[in-house]
C-alpha cells in the first residue's frame, strides 16, 4: 500500500522593520547650501557600521525636510515695517531647499537618508510644541536632538527655563510614542559675542543642569542619553578651529559633531556600532571661487551692484568707496576709505547718496571668517541725476519718555514732487565706556504720518540711544536725518558746572566740565568772540561744507580746515573735555585768531530738551601753555542756536545729514 506524504509550507519570515531616526536641531544641524552637514557624516557612519557588523538592519532617516537652508535671493531693500504691522507667523515649512556638497554621495539625497526635522533659528521654546505632531507623523524610533543654543543666546529663556522646555519636548514626544529613544546633545560654546559676556556662563549652567536631568529622565522603556557635543567640538571662547564663523561647523566640525553622537549611539541601549566615527587627519578646505559678471549701474534709488551667485558661498564681502563727490573736487576722508558689507545675496544697493557721486566696488566670496576668494576687479558707477529718493525730514523734535521717546517732524523738501511711502524711525544703543554698557544693532519702524511714539521695543530706561529718520519712496530711501540722542526715562538735564579752559596754543584751548546728571544724553560746547555776543555752533569751510569731526567719550578735536565750535560727549558720569580750535577763514572773519579772544560755555541735552548754559568762561589772559583757569564772564547778548549732529556714527554704512 502506497504511503502518502503531506507537504507543509513553512510560514514566511517577516522582514525586519527599518530603524527610523529623526534629527531635530537648529542651524547647526540644518546646514546651508554646499555643506555636507553632520547629518551626512552620521548617515555615513551608521551605514558603514551596519555593513561592518553584517546586521542586516536597515536605517531610514525621517522628518519633514530634506535639504539645507537655501541662500537668500537678491532683492531691493525693503522699508521698515509699519508700527501697525504684525510680524509674519513662523512658517510651518521653513526654507529647506538648499543643496549639499557637490561630491556628496548621491544615495544620501534619497528621502530615506536625508530627511530631518532641523530648521535655522529653531528654539526649544518652539520645538516642544512641534514634536508631538512630528512623532505622530513619522514614528521615529530614535530622536537625535541638538537644540538650546538659540534659546540661550537670544535671551529667549535662561538655563532653567530652557531645561524645562527640553523636558516638555521629551514628554510631548513620549505622549505620541511611549518607547521612543533619545540622544540629547548639550550646547556648544561659541566665540565671544560683543555685548553678551554672560553667554559662556549661561551655557555652562545649562549643560550642567542637562547632564543631571538626562539621568533622571532616562528609563528602560524610553531611554534618554546625553551627547557630549560641547566637549567633542573644537569651538569655544578663543578658538573656532572646527567652525567657520565661531559657531557653525566647517568640514572638521561636521565630523566632530557626528562623532559625538556616534559615541553615544554605539553604547547600550542603542548598540548601533562597534566603534565610533573616525575623524580624518587631513580634511581639505572648500574651494573658493571669485564671483563673476560683477556689475554696477545707476538706478532711481542710487546705485545697484550685482554678480552671479557662487554655489556654496556662505556669504559675500563687498567693499565700496566714494571716489568723487558732486559737491567738491577735494576728497574727504570718507571718499578715501573702503566701507565693507557682509551680504547673504549677490546684490548690493547704495542708497542715501547724491546725484553725481561716483563709487567704486569690489566683492569676494567667503567660506568663513578666515577663508575667502580673491577680490574681483574694481567696477565703478556714478549716481544719476534722475535720483528719485528724498532726504530725511526736517524740524525733528524728540523727547524722552519713561519707556522710550516721542518724535515728530516736517516733510522734507521735494515731498510734493515724489510721493512718500513712509518714514523710517531708527534707533540704536550708544556704547557708554564709563558705564560699560554695550552698543546695539539699529532697530527701525515705519511710520505713515509725521510723528510717532516709540515705547518698549527693547528700549531700556537709563540707556542712551541714537536716533535717525529716513524718507522712503517707492524707489528707496534717501539721506538720513540724524538727531540728538536721548536717555530713555530721564527728563531735562541740569546745566553743566565747573567749566574750565586750558590753553593748548595761541589758537586752541581745551574746555572741561562736569555735571549734567544722568539725564544728559550729550553736551554742546558754545564759543563766542569777546565783545560780540554772537555764538555759532558750527562753521563752514571755503567749499561750503559743514565740518564734521569724531568725538570720543572725553574729547573732541575740530578739523583744522574749518572750526567746529561745539561737540557732543558721551558719558556724563565723569568730567568731560572738549578740544576747541579757532581757525582762520571761518565766519568770524578772524585773520589772526587767538584763543584769548573767545569765551566758552557748555549745555547738556536730552533729545530736544536742553539745559540752561553754564557760566561763560574765558582763557586766562596771562596764562601760559597748559595752564587751566576758569574765568566766568557775563552774558553779552543773544547767541545763535547751533546745528548739532550726534558724533557717534551709525554702524550700517549710511550717510549723515544735519537734522
Amino acid at each position: 500500500m502506497a504511503s502518502t506524504q503531506s507537504h507543509i509550507n513553512p510560514e514566511p519570515t517577516m522582514a525586519p522593520q527599518p530603524l527610523k531616526v529623526m534629527i531635530v536641531g537648529d542651524s547647526i544641524s540644518h546646514g546651508s547650501e554646499g555643506d555636507y552637514t553632520w547629518r551626512y557624516r552620521i548617515w555615513e557612519w551608521l551605514h558603514l557600521q551596519q555593513k561592518h557588523t553584517n546586521s542586516g538592519l536597515e536605517i531610514h532617516f525621517v522628518g519633514p525636510y530634506q535639504g539645507t537652508y537655501p541662500p537668500d535671493k537678491p532683492s531691493p531693500p525693503r522699508p521698515p515695517p509699519l508700527q501697525s504691522d504684525r510680524p509674519p507667523p513662523r512658517s510651518s515649512n521653513p526654507p529647506s531647499g538648499g543643496g549639499y556638497a557637490v561630491d556628496a554621495d548621491p544615495h544620501f539625497l534619497d528621502p530615506e537618508n536625508s530627511s530631518h526635522a532641523s530648521a535655522n533659528g529653531l528654539q526649544l521654546l518652539q520645538a516642544k510644541h512641534l514634536i508631538a505632531r512630528q512623532i505622530r507623523t513619522y514614528r521615529p524610533d530614535i530622536c537625535l536632538v541638538q537644540l538650546g543654543f538659540n534659546d540661550l543666546t537670544w535671551c529667549v529663556t535662561g538655563p532653567g527655563e530652557t531645561l524645562r522646555s527640553m523636558k516638555e519636548f521629551v514628554d510631548n514626544a513620549r505622549s505620541e510614542k511611549h518607547d521612543i529613544k533619545f540622544t540629547i546633545a548639550n550646547v556648544p560654546f561659541r566665540t565671544a559675542i560683543s555685548g553678551f559676556p554672560e553667554l559662556p556662563g549661561l551655557t555652562s549652567v545649562y549643560n550642567d543642569l542637562l547632564e543631571k536631568a538626562t539621568e533622571q529622565w532616562d528609563n528602560e522603556v524610553s531611554p534618554v542619553q546625553l551627547v557630549r557635543l560641547c566637549e567633542n567640538y573644537e569651538c569655544g571662547l578663543k578658538t573656532s578651529k572646527a567652525s567657520y564663523d565661531g559657531l557653525h561647523p566647517n568640514e572638521l566640525g561636521e565630523y566632530q559633531i557626528a562623532q559625538a553622537f556616534s559615541k553615544t549611539l554605539m553604547k547600550a541601549p542603542f548598540n548601533l556600532g562597534d566603534k565610533h566615527l573616525h575623524v580624518p587627519q587631513d580634511i581639505p578646505p572648500p574651494l573658493t571661487h571669485t564671483p563673476s559678471n560683477f556689475k554696477a549701474r545707476p538706478a532711481p534709488s542710487g546705485l545697484v551692484v550685482t554678480w552671479d551667485h557662487v554655489y556654496g558661498a556662505r556669504w559675500y564681502e563687498l567693499r565700496a568707496r566714494l571716489v568723487s563727490s558732486s559737491r567738491s573736487s577735494s576728497r574727504s576722508k570718507r571718499e578715501r576709505e573702503w566701507s565693507t558689507f557682509r551680504l547673504s545675496a549677490p546684490r548690493h544697493d547704495t542708497m542715501r547718496c547724491l546725484p553725481g557721486q561716483k563709487y567704486e566696488y569690489q566683492v569676494r566670496t567667503c567660506e568663513g571668517d578666515e577663508l575667502h576668494s580673491l577680490w574681483t576687479d574694481i567696477v565703478s558707477a556714478r549716481v544719476g541725476h534722475d535720483l528719485s529718493t528724498l532726504p530725511g525730514p526736517r524740524d525733528i523734535v524728540t523727547h524722552a519718555t519713561a519707556t522710550g521717546f516721542n518724535i515728530s517732524w516736517s516733510p522734507p523738501e521735494g515731498s510734493k514732487v515724489v510721493e512718500i511711502d513712509r518714514y523710517g524711525v531708527w534707533w540704536w544703543e550708544i556704547k557708554d565706556g564709563a558705564s560699560g554698557t554695550g552698543g546695539g544693532l539699529p532697530t527701525a519702524v515705519g511710520v505713515k504720518g509725521t510723528s510717532a511714539e516709540i515705547s518698549g521695543l527693547g528700549l531700556i530706561p537709563g540707556r542712551r540711544y541714537g536716533i535717525a529718520v529716513d524718507t522712503w519712496t517707492k524707489y528707496g530711501a534717501g539721506l538720513f536725518a540724524v538727531v540728538k540722542s536721548v536717555v530713555v526715562g530721564r527728563g531735562v538735564p541740569l546745566a553743566p558746572t565747573c567749566v574750565e579752559v586750558q590753553i593748548m596754543g595761541p589758537s586752541s584751548a581745551e574746555v572741561s566740565w562736569s555735571g549734567g546728571t544722568d539725564a544728559a544724553a550729550g553736551f554742546r560746547v558754545w564759543v563766542r568772540r569777546l565783545g560780540r555776543g554772537a555764538c555759532s555752533g558750527m562753521m563752514m569751510d571755503e567749499s561750503d561744507h559743514w565740518a564734521y569731526s569724531k568725538c570720543s567719550e572725553t574729547s573732541c578735536k575740530v578739523d583744522e580746515e574749518a572750526a567746529r565750535l561745539y561737540c557732543e560727549v558721551t558719558a556724563p558720569r565723569a568730567p568731560q573735555i572738549a578740544n576747541v580750535r579757532v581757525m582762520r577763514q571761518t565766519v568770524t572773519g578772524l585773520r589772526r585768531p587767538s584763543v584769548w579772544g573767545y569765551e566758552f560755555a557748555v549745555s547738556a541735552f536730552n533729545g530736544s530738551d536742553e539745559s540752561p548754559l553754564s557760566e561763560w568762561v574765558r582763557a586766562p589772559l596771562n596764562g601760559s601753555l597748559g595752564e587751566t583757569k576758569g574765568s566766568p564772564v557775563g552774558f553779552h547778548g543773544a547767541w545763535n542756536s547751533t546745528r548739532v549732529i550726534d558724533t557717534d556714527t551709525l554702524d550700517i554704512g549710511i550717510a549723515m545729514v544735519v537734522a
